[in-house]
């Protein structure tokens, strides 16, 4: 299942393509990487679940604000 990522406030809320939410503090982040070896999705682990995202992992790292 795919998610999307934006950042509100001190979270990033994923959203996948059913309208599902959830939100997450990028501190409970535990793995961010390449989801695919044409580095054009992101895995990213928090809280023991996993959420592909539909972005480069250069554009998650600038959304979770670690640069």
């Amino acid at each position: 299942m795919s998610w999307d990522g934006e950042r509100v406030g001190g979270f990033v809320r994923l959203t996948n393509q059913d309208g599902l939410r959830v939100a997450i503090r990028p501190g409970s982040i535990s793995l961010v990487g390449d989801a695919d070896p044409a580095q054009d999705s992101t895995v990213l682990v928090a809280a023991g679940r996993s959420f592909v995202l539909p972005h480069k992992l250069d554009e998650i790292i600038d959304l979770l604000g670690t640069r």
